[in-house]
């Protein structure tokens, strides 16, 4: 996760496309702090756009996930999810 921050510094992404279908893991509230902290910020910071994420049917970890990006840091972030990729990939280019 920490790469991910440095990529983020590196290349400055206006828009980002997060694909987490298969992610079947409840954020420990921890962890959501955490990427807040370190990874998150270097999006405000770059001045990032759009954030799509193409979510699990899962709804806890959903939910974990939304947690983790809406709250603190990411509430500076424009973010939404989507439950198939042509639909998140579209709103990113609108």
């Amino acid at each position: 996760m920490e790469n991910l921050g440095a990529a983020y510094e590196k290349y400055a992404p206006k828009k980002v496309f997060v694909y987490q279908k298969e992610f079947n893991y409840v954020v420990a509230p921890a962890i959501q702090t955490w990427v807040s902290e370190n990874v998150l910020i270097k999006l405000v910071q770059v001045d990032a756009q759009k954030i799509a994420f193409v979510v699990s049917p899962n709804l806890f970890p959903t939910v974990s996930v939304e947690q983790t990006m809406e709250e603190g840091i990411g509430e500076q972030l424009t973010i939404k999810y989507f439950e198939n990729e042509v639909e998140a990939k579209k709103w990113l280019i609108i």
